[in-house]
């Protein structure tokens, strides 16, 4: 969606649907990434309050959360488009 200056809305084109898809995906990304260097980020004190066990909780419960935000705004999206 653009607002111009002069107040109008109107939809953009359905390929800036991957800029947003993209930014989404670059999230999931980095959720992965740290969830593989899981034990690096304990030893060296990034992961606080959790166990080892209890960091790949919450890793694979953020990517759980990240993926289904992705899924809706892209379905969102395309059904406005």
């Amino acid at each position: 969606m653009h607002i111009g200056f002069d107040g109008g809305v109107d939809m953009g084109s359905p390929s800036d649907l991957w800029l947003i898809a993209g930014g989404l995906a670059f999230c999931n990304i980095i959720c992965a990434l740290s969830y593989c260097a899981n034990d690096f980020l304990y030893d060296h004190g990034l992961v606080h309050g959790v166990s080892r066990q209890g960091a790949l909780k919450l890793y694979v419960a953020c990517a759980i959360v990240l993926t289904a935000a992705q899924i809706a705004v892209t379905a969102l999206l395309l059904s406005m488009g």
